[in-house]
């Protein structure tokens, strides 16, 4: 059975983990004593959750009040949480410094109606993964509830910051329209083909691009994409079986990433991580031209052509 997607906060022992788990429960959330509310629980007791979400290959969530980044830090290398929820206090640059320090962690931001900021929001959209929006605030001996239906156009604005826009076709392309819908989607756009004219300026509209392989096909087939995404110095993640001849270009230029076909969960392990990591982005940038550059130009074809061993 597929793993619905929830989020359970204030989680305080291990029987609760053990039961989100035997209900399928995607992700479960550990709230820091530094918060107001119920259901906190001490850094330490919050490392032993976190340890036993692992055994259980649960995402674990921290969530967190510090504003000092010193004490973020410390808090998140203690814990070693899957993805935290922190403070709307923290700015790019502090960010970028978390990012840094924590390459594989997703990090996420706390907001309510009352701190909602579209230029801080705008300003970090590119370094975090996941925007938390409680409609509860908590005072310190308080709880202040506010209405989902008149605060729709606060979360429909965040909605929007980032639309992944999927361009062309395929025989199933019906199949995944109608995935997406089933799972209300509504942050997709599909595009028809582009004219050749314009294909160089599709290719190159992404930050990384995504070939597909099925099983049984290496050696018979290759996917020409592939050379087209080189020339346009973009990146790829490649769902294909690895002895096939697009996933030993890739691994041989470094050009990108290879999942094993039907491992879904590492495919969006790998696009989460790309996400944040623009460096890993430009990398892979680099190393599909600079392959492009030195094996796939039509001198080369020309001389393999013409070669006489």
């Amino acid at each position: 059975m597929k793993k619905i997607p929830l989020k359970i906060c204030g989680i305080t022992n291990k029987k609760s983990v053990e039961m989100a788990y035997k209900n399928k429960v995607k992700s479960l959330g550990f709230a820091s004593k530094n918060l107001n509310g119920p259901n906190t629980v001490s850094d330490k007791k919050i490392q032993i959750l976190i340890k036993e979400c692992k055994n259980y290959k649960i995402e674990s969530v921290l969530l967190t009040q510090y504003v000092s980044l010193n004490k973020l830090v410390k808090q998140i290398d203690f814990t070693k949480p899957k993805t935290i929820s922190c403070s709307y206090h923290f700015d790019k640059k502090e960010l970028i410094v978390i990012r840094k320090t924590f390459k594989r962690l997703r990090i996420g931001i706390a907001i309510n109606p009352e701190n909602f900021n579209i230029n801080y929001l705008k300003s970090i959209k590119d370094i975090v993964n996941v925007i938390y929006y409680d409609l509860n605030v908590y005072k310190t001996k308080s709880i202040k509830k506010y209405s989902l239906e008149k605060n729709l156009d606060q979360i429909n604005w965040i909605k929007q910051l980032k639309i992944p826009i999927f361009i062309g076709g395929g025989i199933k392309l019906k199949k995944a329209r109608k995935l997406a819908q089933s799972l209300n989607c509504t942050n997709i756009q599909w595009k028809d083909f582009v004219p050749l004219e314009d294909l160089s300026h599709s290719l190159a509209a992404c930050h990384i691009s995504l070939i597909s392989l099925n099983e049984g096909l290496s050696g018979v087939a290759v996917p020409c994409k592939l050379y087209g995404i080189l020339a346009s110095a973009r990146g790829v993640l490649a769902v294909a079986p690895d002895d096939s001849e697009v996933a030993l270009t890739i691994l041989e230029s470094g050009c990108g990433k290879v999942i094993a076909p039907g491992d879904f969960n590492s495919l969006a392990d790998e696009i989460l991580k790309l996400s944040s990591d623009n460096a890993l982005v430009e990398h892979y940038s680099k190393a599909s031209l600079q392959a492009c550059l030195t094996k796939y130009t039509l001198n080369n074809a020309y001389n393999r052509i013409n070669y006489e061993p």
